[in-house]
């Protein structure tokens, strides 16, 4: 099990236990966060996609995406 903290920011944070191998998508429902069109997913500050695996990690925060920036 892994120690996360999940969350919107700005905006609250809160610590879940999740499996490795879990999937992004699976760990946001779990927290009850959606994603909106503006915004991106973040692994401990790097972009990932809602179908990653997550393997390791501290932080998962769904972000505002910034102007400019491409995928």
């Amino acid at each position: 099990m892994l120690q996360i903290k999940i969350g919107n920011f700005p905006g609250e944070l809160k610590e879940f236990a999740v499996e490795k191998g879990t999937t992004v998508k699976d760990a946001l429902a779990m927290a009850n966060i959606s994603v909106g069109a503006e915004q991106e997913i973040k692994l401990d500050g790097e972009v990932v996609e809602p179908s990653y695996v997550i393997e390791s990690g501290n932080l998962l925060l769904v972000t505002k995406r910034l102007k400019g920036a491409t995928r």
